[in-house]
């Protein structure tokens, strides 16, 4: 198996989401299915999806399930995962508040500390963006208007600057929005190269471009860089991110479909709305 495929397996575990924190554990389902071994079972399913059926973009889907969920209610190496992370009774899109891929450096750290989450453990999660796509609308001011100054954003690359005018025409069609991929150099690979390229003024979000140069996270950058442990430690934050406020006791539940909450909690929420 791949490197990279292993991290996205070990990724989907965490998203299901020795020691134990609030509810979550290393091997939660274990025996909680007879003789079935959930973890086996959902192995298979990521690797049949990423090899056969070729869905190399599971790795970003994943990870972006992940931080979803802990941030609103409700290549790599192995690492062991806490499972056991329950879906909450309610779901309503006005309790989503995910940070804005324009928010500057020093308020993202108030965000992720507002978690619990270190600026450190910011950065390394930020770099799950060597994998996935973003969309020509949400870059179009940093190509075209920076800062309403009718030029591109003068912090990117002469390069990555040519790349997106030719993915990203100034009139954008009004049914095309073309997905760019965050990691212009590997981006069906999860690595460090995230951060080597946004060192050299080739982040695409402004988010991204700016942890290589603000003082509050370019030392951080610069030791990732140079860190051949990455692996480990982009693991322990994902780890870290997984125990973001678990639902605990009484508060989630494991639900019948992924897409909605149980019909019981459902109507439960209903009934309290009204009164």
């Amino acid at each position: 198996m791949s490197k990279a495929l292993v991290l996205v397996v070990v990724l989907f575990f965490v998203a299901f989401c020795g020691e134990c924190f609030g509810e979550l554990r290393v091997g939660f389902y274990k025996g909680k299915c007879g003789r079935t071994d959930v973890e086996v079972v959902v192995k298979n399913v990521v690797e049949t999806w990423h090899i056969t059926k070729r869905e190399t973009a599971i790795a970003a889907a994943l990870l972006r399930m992940q931080f979803h969920d802990c941030f609103v209610n409700s290549g790599g190496k192995w690492y062991n995962v806490e499972t056991g992370r329950k879906d909450g009774k309610v779901s309503l899109a006005s309790n989503v508040n995910l940070p804005s891929p324009s928010i500057s450096v020093s308020d993202s750290i108030k965000v992720f500390g507002n978690k619990n989450l270190s600026p450190t453990d910011m950065v390394y999660l930020l770099g799950g963006h060597t994998v996935g796509n973003t969309h020509c609308s949400l870059i179009q001011d940093r190509i075209y208007n920076f800062n309403n100054t009718g030029v591109h954003d003068p912090t990117m690359s002469q390069w990555l600057f040519s790349e997106l005018k030719n993915k990203c025409p100034r009139v954008p069609s009004n049914t095309v929005d073309n997905p760019i991929p965050l990691d212009m150099k590997s981006p069906s690979f999860v690595d460090n190269s995230f951060f080597q390229e946004i060192q050299k003024g080739n982040g695409v979000l402004k988010i991204d471009q700016q942890l290589a140069l603000d003082g509050l996270t370019k030392k951080i950058v610069g030791d990732i860089v140079k860190d051949p442990n990455f692996y480990t430690k982009f693991g322990e934050a994902m780890v870290k991110l997984g125990r973001v406020e678990v639902l605990t006791d009484g508060q989630g539940e494991v639900r019948t479909s992924c897409r909605v909450v149980n019909k019981k909690s459902f109507f439960f929420g209903l009934f309290n709305w009204n009164k």
